[in-house]
């Protein structure tokens, strides 16, 4: 799915970028809800900054364009070493072959976990090299810390209407159902980019996990079973980008081959490749697990009745609205467990577990 497609009827937001693209500032805070477009948003403002063309622009979607650099936390947040070695380091750097550097830290709020990360971000922040314009995306714009978003020209995407997410969906996906589209638009929380998911790749995932609720009966056994089909489901999802890393690595090798670079060199320029593939494979999988838990919320807000069913294909479980409270309090706590340690099974059936246990 190309940038510009995620920013689909946020006519605003276009006229900032053309904005931003003309007279350019230091450093700019986006900011969105997952699926809303702020990345896309962010990219599409960096392929102006460096006067991207239709090669230029593949390679900012494939992460490979040399003056834009993008930037995602190992871990729940940015480390010290991180950003004084990574983003520190390439803010200085001087542009290859554009007017400007582009750097984009995603997640910008994980840089406040850890002060002296943020302390050690805030100098280069504050006095980045002339050419150099920093990008922060992030989908939590109140935990960013207030020295940091003073210093920034800040934009927020604002959510759609339903109604207008139906209508895109259905020139988009003209042969998904009108129910399904319908259902995208009421779950998506006025995002776009996530509504366009939930009738293509995000559906199983979806209707998988919401699913669950009613599965549940109070045994471990059905706690075991569900977590292991969830898990073989992200793993099959995050399948294709695996199969991409492949066929990238298999490229680099080649290349290396044909440049004449010798085993010991090509070895040195092949890590920070395979650093960004695990990177990205993480990253994919935890998006997947907030879907999944956003999608068991979804069913337990159905349950307490606070307006018409949005998972109108599944059916819901007889809780009570303690054991609701409690699946919702379950659900916030496998948030942060996802961010911290996305591999295995031991955090879904955590949640699972509480899930079924609750009342």
């Amino acid at each position: 799915m190309a940038m510009t497609d995620l920013l689909e009827g946020q006519d605003a937001i276009l006229d900032w970028i053309d904005a931003a693209a003309e007279r350019p500032v230091h450093a700019y805070l986006v900011a969105g809800p997952r699926g809303s477009g702020a990345e896309a948003a962010a990219r599409t403002l960096a392929t102006r900054l460096v006067g991207a063309d239709a090669r230029g622009i593949d390679l900012v979607e494939r992460h490979r364009h040399p003056d834009v650099v993008e930037f995602v936390a190992d871990g729940p947040s940015y480390k010290v070493e991180f950003v004084r070695e990574r983003i520190n380091f390439e803010a200085m750097r001087a542009p290859v072959e554009s007017d400007h550097k582009v750097l984009i830290v995603h997640d910008a709020e994980r840089m406040c976990i850890i002060p002296n990360a943020a302390n050690a971000f805030l100098k280069t922040l504050e006095e980045p090299p002339r050419r150099t314009v920093i990008v922060l995306v992030t989908s939590a714009p109140d935990e960013v810390l207030p020295t940091i978003r003073s210093r920034c020209s800040r934009v927020d995407l604002a959510p759609l209407g339903d109604d207008r997410i139906v209508e895109m969906l259905a020139r988009v996906h003209p042969d998904v159902a009108d129910a399904d589209r319908d259902r995208a638009a009421r779950l998506s929380g006025g995002q776009l980019g996530r509504a366009k998911r939930l009738v293509d790749d995000l559906e199983p995932i979806r209707r998988s996990f919401a699913l669950v609720p009613h599965r549940l009966d109070g045994s471990g056994a059905t706690v075991a079973k569900c977590a292991a089909e969830l898990d073989e489901l992200l793993l099959a999802s995050v399948a294709e980008l695996e199969a991409r890393h492949v066929l990238e690595l298999a490229e680099f090798d080649d290349r290396m081959q044909r440049e004449g670079y010798d085993a010991r060199g090509a070895l040195r320029l092949r890590r920070p490749l395979l650093a960004q593939h695990v990177r990205e494979v993480r990253r994919a999988r935890i998006d997947l697990l907030m879907e999944g838990v956003a999608a068991i919320e979804a069913v337990v807000f159905d349950v307490m009745g606070e307006h018409p069913p949005r998972n109108d294909d599944v059916a819901l479980p007889a809780w009570s609205q303690r054991r609701c409270a409690q699946a919702i309090d379950a659900c916030r706590k496998a948030r942060s467990a996802f961010a911290i340690n996305e591999k295995g099974v031991l955090h879904l059936e955590t949640l699972l577990l509480r899930l079924s246990t609750a009342g």
